[in-house]
């Protein structure tokens, strides 16, 4: 399937492509590189992390997946899933993964939260108004 380019840099998306992948109006796209090939991915906002809420990954987050092949540690990954709960490897990695961007907000988090003056608690005017 092909698609030109306009004037503004702007392109179509086939209509097969978008009624596949569930691509509708005002729906975001993410386009990033990847080894000379011009990759889109449909990103969705929400969550359900009240962390992702506030310091979410950008309100995205990926429907369409990327397959790959690598080794893995069998006896860590038994072990993994055990811990997290999961029974399968794609459901195990999922999870491991938004364990590690929950683990780094919640760092970011407690980064602002001890830093002095961050949150304006010393100032009069804002707090006048966090109790009402």
């Amino acid at each position: 399937m092909f698609s030109m380019v306009s004037k503004k840099g702007q392109i179509t998306v086939p209509k097969r492509l978008r009624e596949q992948l569930g691509i509708h109006p005002g729906d975001r796209l993410e386009f990033v590189e990847d080894s000379g090939r011009l990759v889109a991915t449909k990103t969705v906002p929400g969550g359900d992390d009240p962390v992702d809420a506030v310091f979410g990954t950008d309100g995205r987050r990926w429907r369409l997946r990327h397959k790959t092949s690598f080794e893995i540690d069998t006896a860590k990954m038994a072990a993994v899933k055990d811990i997290l709960g999961t029974k399968t490897l794609t459901d195990t990695v999922d999870a491991a993964l938004s364990e590690i961007v929950k683990l780094r907000q919640r760092w970011n988090l407690l980064k602002l939260l001890s830093t002095p003056g961050a949150l304006e608690l010393d100032n009069p005017d804002v707090m006048a108004g966090a109790w009402r």
